[in-house]
């Protein structure tokens, strides 16, 4: 994979951090029309899924994962985007997988070990 591509999707997924504090507009802003995110509830596809699935996560749990949210490591192979992070003991391990096309998020993969 080329080098450009992967500063593309590096820019993409700063941009989706950074996002995640601004609120849900945009969050929703780097995703496709036809995108699928993963989730241990099952694939929500296309934005209307995953706008519903954000209006929830962002009101009841990002407040709380936000005030210990560290990213662990970051692994960039072309459009394919690999992170793990904590969110101390609220989350000990989350994982995220991105595939990132043309800037947007086209395909992305969520999972958190929450306890309790």
């Amino acid at each position: 994979m080329s080098d450009e591509q992967s500063k593309q999707t590096e820019a993409v997924f700063s941009h989706h951090v950074q996002a995640l504090g601004e609120g849900l507009e945009s969050v929703m802003s780097d995703y496709a029309e036809n995108s699928v995110l993963y989730t241990p509830d099952g694939p929500k596809r296309g934005r209307g899924e995953i706008r519903a699935f954000f209006e929830t996560f962002m009101a009841d749990t990002l407040p709380k994962l936000l005030k210990s949210f560290k990213l662990l490591r970051t692994d960039i192979d072309g459009e394919i985007l690999y992170v793990t992070w904590t969110a101390g003991e609220m989350a000990p391990l989350g994982t995220d997988t991105f595939i990132i096309r043309e800037g947007k998020i086209q395909v992305q993969t969520f999972a958190a070990y929450m306890p309790g």
